[in-house]
C-alpha cells in the first residue's frame, strides 16, 4: 500500500448535500472574521473598572502608619570633653618636657578593637586547624 491514493472519482460537487457544507463553512470563517475584529478593539482599549470597595489595609500597612505617628524621644545633649581636658586633670608638671602642647595618647577606636579581636579568633581558628 503506497502513502498516496491514487485515481478516486474527485469531489461531489454540486449536491445539496456539498452546498450546505460551503454554507457552513462560509458562515464559520465569517463569524471567525468578526469576532478577530472585535478582540483586536477590545485589546485596545480594555474597559475600566470602577474600584467601588475600597481594600482594607494588611497588617504591615497598618503597623506602617502606626509608626509614623509614633513621637520619637528626644535624645539629651550629651557634654563633649575633649581629650585635652582629661589630660589636664592628669597632668603633672615633673612629667612636662617643654613642649607647646601635651603629648597626645595612641587613639584605639572601637574598630580597631573589633580588628585586633578578629586576628585573635583567626589565630584561634588556624591553631585548632593545625591539630586536626
Amino acid at each position: 500500500p503506497s502513502a498516496y491514493r491514487l485515481g478516486g472519482l474527485g469531489a461531489n460537487i454540486g449536491t445539496e448535500e456539498w452546498q450546505k457544507r460551503q454554507s457552513k463553512a462560509q458562515a464559520m470563517k465569517e463569524f471567525a472574521s468578526k469576532v478577530k475584529i472585535e478582540n483586536r478593539a477590545r485589546s485596545m482599549n480594555p474597559p475600566k473598572r470602577k474600584n467601588t470597595t475600597e481594600k482594607e489595609k494588611s497588617a504591615r500597612e497598618k503597623a506602617l502608619e502606626f509608626a509614623k505617628n509614633v513621637p520619637k524621644p528626644k535624645v539629651p545633649p550629651q557634654k563633649q570633653k575633649s581629650a585635652k581636658q582629661n589630660l589636664d586633670k592628669n597632668y603633672d608638671e615633673d612629667d612636662y618636657n617643654g613642649l607647646d602642647e601635651l603629648p597626645e595618647e595612641p587613639k584605639y577606636d572601637e574598630f580597631d578593637e573589633l580588628n585586633m579581636k578578629h586576628d585573635e579568633f583567626l589565630n584561634e581558628v588556624n591553631d585548632i586547624k593545625k591539630l586536626f
